[in-house]
C-alpha cells in the first residue's frame, strides 16, 4: 500500500537514502541508493521484508546519481575513480566502468548521471567541477560543461543537455546542434 515502509529490519539502507528511480518499464519496481554503498532493487508488490529483490554493493551515491535504461542501471558515485558505472539489474553484476576523468591526477567524485541514449551518458560532479557527455561504447568525451564549482545535477531530453550546481548557474546545450545555449 501507499504507506508501506520498505527497508526496515535486516534489509535496507544503513545510511541516508539519496536517490530513488522507478523503472520506466515496470511501475512496481524502483531502485534506491545511499551513502552506505548499497543500491537496492525493490518490488513494491511484495511484502516489505521481502521486497528487496536485488542488492548491488559498491556505489556510494551522494546525489541524483541513478538512471535506468531497460535492464541497465547507471550509477554516479562519490569516489576517486570508477565513479560512473553500468550494472545489470537482472543479476546485479557490474557491466562496465566508464572513465570520467581526463587525466590520472583528477578525482571523479560524481553526484549526478543520466542516459542520453543507448550509447551515451551525461554525468557531473565535484572532482573536475564539470559535466561530461561520454560515449559509453568508445569512452570518448563528446561534450563538456566547465564550471568553477561542483555540478550537482544533470538532465537530458530531446537533444538538450543541462547541468547545474553550487555556482547557481544552469548550463544548457543543444547536443544535436553542438552548441551551448
Amino acid at each position: 500500500g501507499i504507506n508501506a515502509e520498505y527497508g526496515e529490519g535486516e534489509v535496507g539502507h544503513q545510511q541516508r537514502v539519496t536517490c530513488i528511480r522507478f523503472r520506466p518499464d515496470n511501475r512496481y519496481q524502483c531502485v534506491s541508493a545511499s551513502w552506505d554503498r548499497t543500491v537496492y532493487l525493490w518490488d513494491i508488490r511484495m511484502e516489505p521484508e521481502k521486497a528487496a529483490v536485488r542488492t548491488i554493493k559498491g556505489p556510494k551515491v551522494c546525489g541524483d546519481g541513478l538512471d535506468i535504461q531497460g535492464d541497465t542501471l547507471l550509477t554516479a558515485s562519490f569516489s576517486t575513480e570508477d565513479a560512473l558505472q553500468m550494472w545489470d539489474l537482472g543479476s546485479g553484476n557490474l557491466i562496465q566502468s566508464i572513465r570520467y576523468r581526463e587525466n590520472d591526477n583528477e578525482a571523479e567524485y560524481l553526484y549526478s548521471c543520466r542516459y542520453v541514449d543507448s550509447n551515451r551518458v551525461v554525468a557531473g560532479g565535484s572532482g573536475s567541477r564539470d559535466a561530461k557527455i561520454i560515449n559509453s561504447k568508445t569512452g570518448v568525451i563528446e561534450g563538456v560543461f566547465y564550471d568553477t564549482k561542483p555540478i550537482h545535477s544533470v538532465g537530458y531530453r530531446d537533444g538538450k543537455v543541462a547541468a547545474g550546481g553550487v555556482s547557481c548557474y544552469i548550463h544548457v546545450g543543444d547536443f544535436n546542434e553542438n552548441q551551448v545555449i
